[in-house]
């Protein structure tokens, strides 16, 4: 097959965003343009992780942008910071349907490559797929409905059900399914989906730029860090992480004046964790507002060691940013159940601990045990980066999604 295969990519998040899926459908959309492939991407304007779109975004209902070679056309989306189950499924809901009508200006296509979530863009990824006699791939970044009924996000038993079977008919008509991790080809394998057209893809970190450094870097002297032991939670700031928990930690280790805690980033609980920072009346937690992604190696590796949270009964995702944290050489403290691909990996790599969500004096204590043993931070560190290297590489992972793409 020439390598001039035409992908159309829909997807509901993309550059400039710089969190959540964005950075890994700008990295694969550019990578596979570099390697030669006509890549075009349909998304909407940008809103995440704060739920607003930019001055040079607003009041549009479609663009077209070309960046780093990759076509971009962008139809409108409602966007609300509501966090009502029903606002949020009308979010979905309009792109869904708008990205239909972007589809009809991006040309023919060999293969549409949808990624979730969120889970109804998979049924217009199939339709886009149908109009244009196009093979569909779906990749799977969250098990919608697992999260949905375990985080009691969505309660109506109508509505999941529905989701349920919208969930298994993408499956069925996707020609490859791709997950990020084992237990979600386990689940849905349980489903009645073949298990011969489900591939595990993690979802990479690029180990050249990510890497040990010295923590002494710009990032750490702007703020003024010094010598503390600095925890950092960089990412999005979710509804559903449980990250109320770092914050009693800080209260139960406030006496140490030596451990600093640091959320670097944006999200809709951020407001909700300055307010309990203010109750305790808290010195040692900081709030960054977002930083560049270029910025990524110098503030991965000016803290000491990184949270992870998924929240209680999040048993059905992988955070991405678990595998930057281990690219970096730094120490994970993880807070999630045990179930979790996350505590898997932790426990496997054996680059930091894991905490059960919600429980604030164990991980009060695993922040006090790892601020003054630096010989184990070290150790975790290293094995972090040891195993970012064999199994998150970014360069070996998105050939596997180039060799799936022309050989379809």
């Amino acid at each position: 097959m020439p390598n001039n295969k035409k992908i159309l990519v829909v997807c509901s998040n993309y550059y400039p965003e710089n969190t959540g899926v964005a950075p890994i459908c700008t990295e694969l959309c550019e990578s596979l343009s570099q390697k030669g492939l006509d890549v075009t991407v349909l998304t909407t304007f940008p809103n995440y992780p704060k739920r607003e779109i930019p001055p040079e975004y607003k009041r549009k209902f479609f663009q077209r942008e070309n960046v780093n070679g990759v076509k971009i056309i962008r139809t409108w989306m409602l966007v609300s910071k509501s966090q009502k189950a029903f606002v949020r499924i009308v979010m979905f809901v309009s792109f869904m349907k708008t990205c239909l009508l972007g589809a009809l200006f991006s040309g023919s296509a060999d293969v549409v490559l949808c990624i979730s979530s969120p889970l109804p863009l998979g049924f217009s990824g199939w339709l886009i797929s149908k109009f244009k006699r196009a093979r569909f791939v779906f990749n799977v970044q969250d098990l919608f409905v697992e999260v949905a009924k375990s985080t009691k996000i969505i309660k109506n038993r109508f509505l999941l059900n529905l989701a349920s079977k919208v969930e298994n008919f993408i499956y069925r008509q996707a020609k490859i399914i791709t997950v990020i991790c084992g237990s979600f080809k386990e689940n849905i394998v349980s489903k009645g989906i073949p298990e011969n057209k489900i591939i595990v893809i993690p979802n990479w970190v690029d180990t050249d730029l990510i890497k040990p450094m010295n923590k002494n870097n710009n990032f750490r002297k702007e703020f003024n860090w010094g010598n503390k032991f600095v925890y950092m939670h960089a990412g999005n700031i979710g509804l559903v992480m449980g990250l109320e928990v770092i914050i009693e930690s800080a209260n139960i280790t406030a006496e140490n004046k030596n451990i600093h805690y640091v959320f670097l980033g944006e999200g809709l609980k951020k407001p909700d964790l300055m307010k309990m920072v203010d109750k305790y009346k808290l010195s040692n937690v900081e709030f960054i507002p977002i930083r560049p992604r270029s910025e990524m190696p110098l503030f991965l590796t000016a803290a000491d060691a990184h949270f992870v949270a998924m929240g209680r009964d999040m048993n059905y995702s992988l955070p991405s940013k678990l595998s930057g944290i281990m690219s970096a050489g730094k120490p994970v403290i993880g807070i999630s159940d045990n179930q979790t691909d996350m505590f898997k990996i932790i426990k496997e790599a054996n680059c930091g601990v894991c905490v059960q969500p919600g429980d604030a004096e164990k991980l009060g204590q695993e922040i006090n045990k790892m601020a003054y043993n630096l010989t184990v931070c070290e150790t975790y560190g290293k094995n972090g980066r040891v195993y970012a290297e064999k199994f998150f590489s970014r360069k070996e992972l998105i050939q596997k999604y180039y060799s799936i793409l022309i050989n379809l």
